[in-house]
């Protein structure tokens, strides 16, 4: 019950701003001028997260103009003013006003990434995938490992571009929830893995083999968070058809997780 009640005081209270407001179902603020003026507040507000030119990042990619949570411009408004509670999206300061140029500017993202196609072959891409032995890292559906993220829907959230350069370059983008840390024991072995928890005197850490290890510091010698990933490049390790037979397959992982 008490969760029940918080949930109807957080909706009234996300509500607040537009209650007696009807928004209209086309965006009224479409013009050139206006996608101009949307850009700018895009790239103080959203570009941090979404990317540059929309391609994702700690936010989803957005343009391939499919929203779970939105539909209309109306509904992508009011998400954008609102946010998403749990997650890494907060709610907007903008006005109303401002606002449907984001939303604007957003579409055209949408639009700009609606003819991306990846060049590869999704069924060789696969093979690669397996062969590679990306599950013992990834999960897709049901199978594989969360050593690294869930790629169930990674086709919906990131840009080709941006798969090819994970695979690349993934030391280029480390999601925030999968940091890389080494900690060296007294005798110096070494631990590396994900951080789970980290506090002035302990951590935990998930290892390449996905087990798990707590320790208290003063039994440390070491503890280091290098910035690279725990994921190989993979420009060395295949050739340029693999690579972007293996994106093509990514690129089709569309369903939630």
């Amino acid at each position: 019950m008490q969760a029940w009640i918080t949930l109807i005081v957080w909706i009234v209270i996300s509500l607040w701003p537009v209650l007696g407001q009807t928004l209209p179902d086309t965006n009224p603020s479409t013009s050139e001028a206006d996608l101009a003026e949307g850009r700018e507040f895009y790239l103080g507000h959203c570009a941090e997260c979404h990317g540059r030119d929309g391609e994702g990042g700690r936010g989803i990619n957005l343009t391939t103009g499919q929203y779970r949570l939105s539909r209309t411009d109306a509904d992508l408004l009011r998400l954008i003013q609102k946010g998403i509670p749990g997650t890494e999206m907060p709610r907007s300061r903008l006005v109303v006003a401002d606002l449907w140029k984001v939303v604007a500017y957003v579409r055209s993202l949408a639009r700009a990434g609606a003819s991306e196609r990846a060049s590869g072959n999704p069924e060789a891409g696969e093979q690669v995938y397996e062969r590679m032995a990306c599950t013992t890292c990834h999960v897709v559906g049901r199978e594989g490992s969360s050593l690294g993220p869930d790629l169930s829907d990674i086709g919906l959230r990131r840009s080709v571009k941006f798969l090819r350069d994970s695979l690349l370059d993934p030391s280029a983008y480390i999601p925030r929830n999968y940091p890389t840390v080494v900690v060296t024991a007294r005798d110096g072995k070494q631990i590396k893995g994900i951080r789970l928890n980290e506090d002035d005197f302990t951590i935990q850490v998930r290892d390449i083999f996905e087990n798990l290890h707590a320790y208290r510091k003063s039994e440390l010698r070491q503890v280091q968070a290098p910035k690279e990933s725990l994921m190989p490049a993979y420009g060395s390790l295949l050739s340029e058809k693999e690579i972007e037979d293996l994106v093509a397959y990514l690129n089709t992982l569309r369903e939630s997780p």
